[in-house]
């Protein structure tokens, strides 16, 4: 979003450490710094002491001022009113007034598309991202331990705020529209009531954390990939396991999981191979596939996989045959996040580079710009309808594109009037849940 000249009326108040004023020349002197204020969730772009240099301004990457009135007291007003990153500010010489400079993060990398809108509210990085089946809100799972909706009408956050035990790293919502269910560091899968986000009850088979979900295509079950190096099936009217024992084979952590849009297999992936299951036996379809994946999704085609992969590769896979038929190659770090557009003509990758790409299924060549993070890309998602791309990462902030302004018309033509299947996206962590 463009800068806004609106003026800055919010204000909070909170307090930071202060030190002893009688050793801070000592301090200066010595090179050793005379206060460090900590706590803060963003990243700070620009600071500024005040002339008689005992108040400080500093401008940060949640679009707000901090003015730390008193170094020796500590005391701190946050000023809110910017609609973007405050990149500069400096303070008139009798000290009444400041300036600030205001621009969204992306012109100083490059090519750019302004999003629709930049959401913030997390206060820790964005591990999963998934549309409502009727493509109003866009779900956002974080290490915070939260989940939170955004109404893609205007950017609000609607509805009570869902949360876990332990960082969310898996998040999905069931094609019926009455459930989201949630996974990660609690090492449970937790289904809510997608209208009124209530609890409604815990699915607790998996040791360690849950990193992947996702619902077949007629909400009627569900199926879950864990640190554990199992899968587990579940009944979405019993709550049960279906398939018998968890489905074992993988020798790492089950990076991310999906339903082939039919609902008859099963698509694993743990950085090591890809596994594709009968979903109703749990037998292996074909022999395990030597792709280094942490990211999978098929097609509406139902017999191509589309892998995203450590190298930076995203491979395209027939399911049938377990050949590599086409590979799209331009991420410099992991690929960690693919969603299909509904229509099957185009995909979105996001990568550990900071980027996402769009890519043209038919040429596996890029389309439209390269949409850059200041941070790494955890996860993305396409609304159902196809008109919207939604993005977050490291940065703790939920970004939403609207697709006409990025990609040809071809590209968002045909798209199909609902979408059964929903994407889900996750996050491969480098440490243990």
């Amino acid at each position: 979003m463009l800068a806004s000249s609106r003026s800055l009326s919010e204000r909070a108040s909170t307090r930071v450490p202060s030190v002893d004023s009688a050793t801070s020349s000592g301090l200066v002197a010595s090179g050793v710094p005379v206060q460090s204020f900590e706590g803060h969730e963003r990243v700070a772009r620009c600071i500024c002491f005040y002339p008689d240099e005992k108040k400080l301004v500093s401008g940060w990457s949640d679009n707000t001022l901090r003015i730390i009135w008193d170094r020796r007291v500590g005391a701190v007003e946050e000023l809110r009113g910017h609609t973007d990153t405050v990149w500069d500010v400096d303070v008139s010489r009798d000290g009444r007034m400041f300036v600030t400079t205001v621009f969204p993060e992306f012109p100083l990398l490059g090519d750019r598309v302004p999003p629709l809108w930049v959401l913030h509210g997390h206060k820790d990085s964005i591990a999963s991202l998934a549309f409502l089946p009727d493509g109003s809100a866009v779900l956002s799972g974080s290490y915070d331990g939260s989940v939170r909706a955004w109404t893609v009408e205007d950017g609000r956050e609607v509805g009570t705020v869902m949360k876990e035990a332990g960082g969310v790293v898996a998040i999905t919502a069931s094609s019926d529209g009455q459930w989201i269910a949630t996974g990660g560091q609690a090492n449970a899968i937790t289904l809510w009531d997608a209208a009124t986000h209530r609890k409604v009850v815990e699915l607790k088979e998996h040791s360690k954390c849950v990193r992947s979900l996702a619902f077949s295509s007629d909400s009627t079950r569900a199926v879950s990939g864990s640190d554990d190096g199992t899968v587990i099936v579940w009944s979405m009217t019993t709550g049960n396991r279906l398939v018998g024992s968890p489905l074992k084979g993988h020798t790492n952590w089950v990076q991310c999981i999906t339903f082939s849009p039919d609902g008859n297999n099963i698509a694993s992936c743990d950085a090591r191979d890809i596994r594709i299951w009968n979903s109703y036996s749990g037998a292996l379809v074909i022999a395990p596939i030597e792709v280094d994946a942490v990211s999978l999704a098929w097609t509406p085609h139902i017999t191509r996989l589309i892998a995203g992969c450590l190298n930076g590769a995203i491979k395209f896979i027939d399911s049938l045959t377990g050949l590599l038929p086409a590979e799209c190659d331009g991420h410099d770090g992991v690929v960690i996040s693919i969603a299909v557009s509904p229509n099957g003509k185009f995909i979105a990758s996001g990568s550990w580079d900071h980027r996402i790409r769009l890519w043209d299924v038919a040429t596996c060549t890029q389309i439209g710009p390269t949409l850059r993070f200041y941070d790494d890309v955890n996860c993305v998602a396409i609304s159902p309808d196809g008109s919207l791309l939604a993005g977050g990462g490291d940065d703790n902030v939920v970004r939403i594109w609207t697709l006409s302004s990025i990609l040809p018309p071809y590209f968002l033509e045909n798209m199909p009037t609902s979408n059964g299947a929903v994407c889900v996206h996750f996050h491969l962590s480098t440490n243990l849940c």
